[in-house]
């Protein structure tokens, strides 16, 4: 299986915007986190290189602000993983419905952002561990382990990426109902 080259936070957020043309910075930076976090589960590996920080709407990418600021525009040659692309369809299924308002709760509550920040005591742009991210997004899906197993078992050298919507209910009753 050959390595994949891991993209940048603006190619991740490019696929966002082909999903959700004009979507808001505070969402952008909310499914940028989601994506992250989900990617890392699934694939054992970030979906993009930059860090997530947590600032005070929560977790943001501070290099694509940064890069936003001082005008930098990516070109968009290099097509992107089809995990990555998958993990940016679910994330928008996810929480893509979500107000910002309540995006920014949401994550503010969870344990990546709470942990950086000592609990919303110290927020001061921290970086928000990818360590953090694999322990709090594990959790979420308890049997992804034997889920990815039998998948695993099954497919051989493909690499496993789910097709949302649905995809992931789908082999959960077909994989682990025996």
């Amino acid at each position: 299986m050959s390595q994949e080259r891991v993209a940048s936070a603006a190619e991740v957020a490019q696929e966002i915007r082909r999903h959700l043309p004009g979507v808001e910075d505070v969402r952008l930076h909310k499914l940028l986190y989601y994506v992250q976090g989900r990617h890392l589960v699934w694939q054992g590996c970030p979906a993009f290189v930059e860090a997530i920080k947590a600032g005070e709407s929560g977790p943001v990418v501070a290099r694509l602000r940064t890069d936003k600021l001082h005008g930098a525009e990516f070109s968009g040659n290099v097509p992107l993983a089809e995990s990555v692309k998958n993990m940016v369809v679910q994330a928008i299924t996810l929480v893509g419905d979500m107000s910002n308002k309540a995006l920014i709760a949401a994550t503010r509550e969870e344990e990546p952002w709470m942990q950086a920040t000592e609990g919303g005591m110290n927020v001061d742009g921290q970086e928000i561990p990818c360590e953090s991210l694999v322990d709090f997004f594990g959790r979420l899906s308890p049997d992804l382990s034997i889920l990815k197993e039998q998948v695993n078992l099954r497919r051989g050298d493909c690499p496993f990426v789910p097709d949302p919507p649905g995809a992931v209910g789908n082999l959960r009753s077909q994989y682990l109902s025996t």
